[in-house]
């Protein structure tokens, strides 16, 4: 019998580890769930400043790329403007001068038709000293 009592305590005291080591197994288990619980808790918090931050930088950046496409617009439009307005002042320069050529012209006609210029030297003739002189 203390074959069989020995075999009877052994068997006792194998469940009794065996018991003692699912328990402390599951302690175990337990604790590795809570820290990998805290683990994933606490990198959540950090991804969501993360996030957080990213989306201001993105925010950031949008805005100055909408300043800057609106900037790059503006100076587009104030260039087309300078451009049609030079093209205007050019077309308008050159229908002046056209205009004033055309009166200038006018008023050399009209000048010569009241005072027509000698081609026959007549009795009394300007000449060159601007002085009249008379021609016999």
């Amino acid at each position: 019998m203390t074959n069989e009592s020995q075999n009877e305590k052994a068997e006792i005291y194998t469940k009794q580890i065996v018991e003692d080591t699912k328990m402390a197994l599951a302690e175990h288990q337990q604790d590795c769930t809570l820290e990998v619980l805290s683990a994933i808790k606490n990198n959540n918090v950090s991804l969501s400043a993360e996030i957080k931050s990213i989306g201001t930088r993105l925010y950031e950046s949008h805005k100055e790329y909408l300043m800057y496409t609106r900037q790059m617009a503006l100076e587009q439009h104030q260039q087309d403007c300078t451009t049609e307005v030079l093209l205007t002042t050019s077309a308008l320069r050159e229908t002046m001068d056209a205009e004033k050529n055309e009166v200038i012209n006018k008023i050399r006609i009209l000048k010569q038709t009241e005072h027509p210029m000698a081609t026959v030297r007549d009795e009394y003739s300007r000449q060159r000293d601007g002085k009249y002189h008379l021609y016999k």
